[in-house]
């Protein structure tokens, strides 16, 4: 999917942070999964493995503000229903500060909004450069 939408930090404000007054974001998920599974009627979920790759702006701290680049994101990415593929450290650390990102969510949590949103919410601008 290719994405682009006016930056919810917008320059004359974010000076450092905004990479322009619009955003332009790819994302591109492949997935491989079992015909069978995907055929059979009795399945609700189906395990997969995959790839995620996204191209974005640089990230708001990083202070790029319209310097020329990018970030680029390259991951893969599976499902499964036994949660001890996760590494064992791995898991410990999500259980004890993210439990909530270990299962699905059971009811609406909200809106979801972009991390650029949430950057504006959460933070203020930072200072400008000295000359």
């Amino acid at each position: 999917m290719h994405l682009y939408y006016p930056n919810a930090l917008q320059p004359e404000k974010w000076v450092r942070e905004s990479s322009g007054k619009m955003a332009q974001v790819s994302e591109m998920m492949r997935y491989f999964v079992s015909a069978k599974d995907l055929e059979n009627p009795e399945l609700t979920s189906v395990n997969y493995t995959g790839t995620w790759n996204r191209i974005t702006p640089w990230l708001p701290w990083m202070l790029m503000g319209q310097t020329p680049g990018h970030c680029l994101y390259m991951s893969t990415m599976l499902k499964s229903d036994n949660i001890n593929i996760i590494p064992e450290h791995i898991r410990e650390f999500s259980e004890e500060r993210y439990p909530g990102m270990l299962s699905a969510p059971t009811e609406d949590y909200g809106p979801s909004i972009s991390s650029l949103e949430y950057y504006s919410r959460e933070q203020t601008p930072a200072p400008p450069l000295k000359d």
